[in-house]
């Protein structure tokens, strides 16, 4: 076994189909189940090993592309985006996409 190990990306498909993709509105929860509402308008990209979403000009999700856990919603109409912090909480975000045809 080498020294080096190679990272495994999660759900590469999911990743590749929501890159650049554009969002209406990004929201989170906190622990009661409120959601709030961070931003509206914005996009999701990855650039490099990152994936960043981003609303009204200021990043509300960075993380990783190997830390990452990635899902879209069953409706297919967005996204949620969760990491790990530093503190072992967890930072979940939902972002809706804009309707395309």
């Amino acid at each position: 076994m080498g020294l080096f190990r190679r990272r495994k990306i999660e759900n590469p498909e999911v990743l590749a189909r929501i890159n650049q993709r554009a969002i209406k509105y990004v929201a989170t929860r906190n622990e009661d189940g409120t959601e709030y509402v961070l931003g509206h308008s914005g996009s999701i990209n990855i650039k490099g090993e990152e994936i960043i979403c981003f609303s009204e000009g200021k990043d509300v999700f960075r993380c990783s592309i190997y830390d990452v856990k990635v899902g879209e919603l069953l409706s297919k109409d967005g996204v949620r985006l969760s990491k790990v912090n530093e503190d072992g909480s967890v930072y979940s975000v939902i972002a809706y996409y804009v309707y395309r045809r």
